[in-house]
């Protein structure tokens, strides 16, 4: 049958903000006198015209069925069936002895922390030593403990990652959380003989240097002299005709330097090659890290010039990237302090010259829209019409496009504007020219 109107509430003792899942819930647990498991009530809803019915089952006590009557939201159905359920078992509810208040006492409460200490829980003691020992947090891998059952008993063996894979074996116990703890208390009692940290880089973890990925960040970061963001290192990645991915980096904090990486089976192994590409090409053009703090372009660089009279002058190999901003520098200035002032897009220019190598020009007057732009000044074109050559295999047949090849007086472009080039070729692929926005 249905109950009409309203669920019915049974009273009881200790009623909890007039909730009955909760008064259910505290009811089963004092009438079978355990805490219950998330599998001991289950509540089962169904959705008709909007409505919902739900009937709870009490696994903890023979399995029982109660249903409740049709709501409006899941939510009110569930605490009807839990009225259904208090209601029929009204009578064991009148029969349960009243619950007992709390006793409040007037201990203070940095007494009544003295007089009830905290358990000790030696796996989280011998984390803290540890911490302390090396002076960093501690991660998932530095603490690994290895538990071996001995009999219908366990053992177990914690292996100290973080002070060179020392181990400490504990006591046979009946449990492993057991075994472990007592692992725990012998790794502590040897705090005296622990050997030295292992080194660690300042985020706490050993650095990966065989990741090209992970190589090509420490190396610009020590030319910087800063944590690179999200947007100083960009990877895109494409298909390739006949299976396979090719991706390109983005150096963005190096002038927008774009590498390409070579053809790899998945698009992982592409970003690495792409990485791999970009960090061997700024080795060659900058040479090592800069050991010694310098300005941010020189650390770039890793140069020097020299100033004759008024006119700088490189020394040998000096890359394109700080001619541009030499030139810029009045007498008696710095190149360090004219960095900031050197227009972004000269730098990238002159970078991307000494990267990109001669361009082949091979059409003009090509339309387009733009597919992607970012805000440092770059994107990528898709020609209305097909580019036949060569070139068109990288990057996808996109054709890249600069702030610094757009048309004195061109407007801002966005993704989706429709523009006129010139299309050239260099080794990284396709390039737009003498870029221009169509109104």
């Amino acid at each position: 049958f249905w109950l009409n109107s309203q669920p019915v509430r049974a009273p009881m003792a200790g009623n909890v903000g007039n909730n009955p899942k909760t008064e259910l819930v505290i009811f089963l647990q004092r009438f079978i006198r355990r805490t219950l498991t998330k599998g001991d009530v289950v509540y089962t809803n169904n959705g008709q015209d909007e409505l919902f019915m739900s009937t709870v089952t009490l696994a903890c006590y023979n399995g029982q069925e109660f249903t409740g009557e049709f709501c409006a939201n899941e939510k009110m159905a569930e605490q009807s069936a839990a009225a259904a359920a208090l209601q029929a078992f009204s009578e064991e509810i009148a029969t349960l002895p009243p619950k007992m208040p709390k006793a409040k006492t007037n201990i203070p409460r940095n007494e009544k922390l003295l007089a009830l200490p905290e358990p000790t829980n030696n796996k989280t003691e011998l984390v803290k030593a540890l911490q302390a020992h090396c002076r960093r947090a501690m991660t998932k891998t530095d603490v690994v403990y290895e538990n071996v059952q001995v009999g219908e008993a366990f053992q177990s063996t914690v292996r100290l990652h973080c002070i060179g894979g020392v181990e400490y074996a504990g006591e046979v116990c009946p449990i492993e959380k057991q075994a472990e703890q007592t692992a725990a208390a012998q790794a502590l009692l040897a705090q005296a003989t622990w050997m030295p940290a292992r080194a660690v880089t300042t985020a706490g973890k050993v650095a990966d240097v065989t990741n090209p990925k992970t190589s090509l960040v420490m190396y610009v970061q020590a030319h910087i002299k800063r944590t690179l963001s999200k947007e100083d290192v960009m990877y895109s990645c494409d298909p390739v005709e006949g299976g396979g991915f090719q991706a390109v980096v983005n150096v963005a904090c190096f002038g927008n330097r774009h590498f390409i990486g070579h053809v790899n089976a998945t698009q992982k192994g592409a970003e690495a090659s792409a990485a791999a590409v970009a960090k061997e090409a700024l080795e060659t053009e900058l040479g090592q890290a800069p050991p010694a703090k310098r300005s941010k372009l020189e650390a770039m660089t890793g140069l020097a010039t020299l100033r004759q009279g008024n006119t700088w002058v490189p020394t040998a190999g000096m890359p394109a990237l700080t001619w541009a901003a030499a030139a810029a520098v009045p007498p008696g200035g710095s190149l360090g302090a004219t960095a900031a002032t050197v227009p972004r897009h000269r730098v990238a220019g002159a970078a991307a010259a000494v990267a990109c190598g001669p361009r082949r020009k091979l059409a003009v007057d090509v339309t387009g829209v733009v597919i992607d732009w970012h805000p440092s000044g770059y994107g990528f074109i898709q020609a209305h019409t097909p580019v036949d050559d060569p070139a068109a295999r990288l990057r996808g047949g996109r054709i890249f496009v600069h702030i610094k090849d757009m048309l004195p007086g061109c407007p801002p472009l966005s993704k989706g504007s429709m523009v006129q080039f010139s299309v050239y070729a260099d080794a990284k692929g396709l390039g737009a020219a003498e870029v221009n926005l169509l109104m």
